[in-house]
């Protein structure tokens, strides 16, 4: 199955995307496409974890998967004694009612090199069924504290409740990969980088994610959290229209730039096209 393929941008400033914040109608017009790039999946391997089989997760919809999954990521810690780094999630809709997290402690390989990988987002899809979020009590989907690592082919459903769907943050955090994954009805932030804590996210990727029905895309909310790049797509839609996705344009910025990036704000947001 060739993954999501979007135009790739290359921009060394801290990125946002801002997407309309109009709710249609959701489900099943919502259809994950592909195009050609000439790069493919393979996977999984006997090597890889599997939260269905390895921590019974479910992923019927119904059952509440969330201690399952959170399981897994807490064996995903300990990448030095494992025989194992990446833990992947076979197609299946799984419900969470909770933050998953990770947390990286005082040893410095905790979730080192690691990576989390669905079979395909157009069929492995997280969907949140806990309390709705607000700025005092946020709801992430996924809190993740890890390095040198790879979060890809997942769909985050926060069915306009979950006001986070991925929130990079916790440790200092660098070379991270965020590859073909799909957000929807997020009514805060997709993917929020750095979410003003103490430590920067760095050095990071992402590439041929979609956007759909967010307020925001892509934040970055820490001053040194820089150097991002990537391909990303995401999706306007009016009241009474259907989705349609749009490409990023190309966007450079020098170093100086990049630098006086936290004297213009410490939350900078990126608006789509019309």
């Amino acid at each position: 199955m060739q993954p999501i393929g979007f135009a790739r941008i290359a921009c060394r400033i801290a990125l946002g995307l801002l997407l309309a914040t109009a709710i249609p109608a959701r489900a099943a017009e919502d259809p994950v496409t592909y195009v050609a790039t000439g790069e493919e999946f393979v996977g999984p391997f006997a090597s890889w974890k599997n939260v269905q089989a390895d921590y019974g997760a479910v992923g019927d919809g119904v059952a509440d998967d969330t201690a399952a999954i959170q399981r897994a990521l807490d064996a995903l810690r300990g990448v030095r004694t494992n025989s194992w780094s990446v833990l992947y999630l076979p197609r299946g809709t799984y419900r969470i009612t909770k933050s998953l997290t990770t947390a990286r402690g005082e040893a410095h390989h905790d979730y080192l090199g690691v990576s989390i990988i669905g079979e395909d987002p157009a069929t492995t899809t997280l969907v949140w069924d806990g309390p709705a979020g607000t700025a005092e009590q946020p709801q992430p989907m996924l809190r993740l504290d890890v390095w040198y690592s790879k979060l890809s082919r997942l769909t985050f459903d926060g069915r306009k409740k979950a006001n986070h769907g991925v929130i990079r943050a916790g440790k200092f955090s660098t070379a991270g990969e965020h590859s073909d994954l799909v957000f929807r009805d997020i009514p805060g932030i997709a993917l929020n980088l750095g979410n003003n804590e103490a430590h920067g996210i760095a050095e990071d990727t992402i590439m041929r994610c979609r956007f759909i029905r967010c307020h925001e895309g892509i934040s970055t909310i820490q001053w040194n959290t820089l150097d991002i790049y990537g391909g990303i797509a995401g999706s306007r839609t009016a009241a009474g229209a259907s989705s349609t996705a749009w490409a990023a344009t190309t966007a450079t910025a020098t170093s100086s730039c990049a630098r006086r990036s936290a004297t213009w704000a410490r939350r900078t947001t990126w608006s789509s096209p019309s």
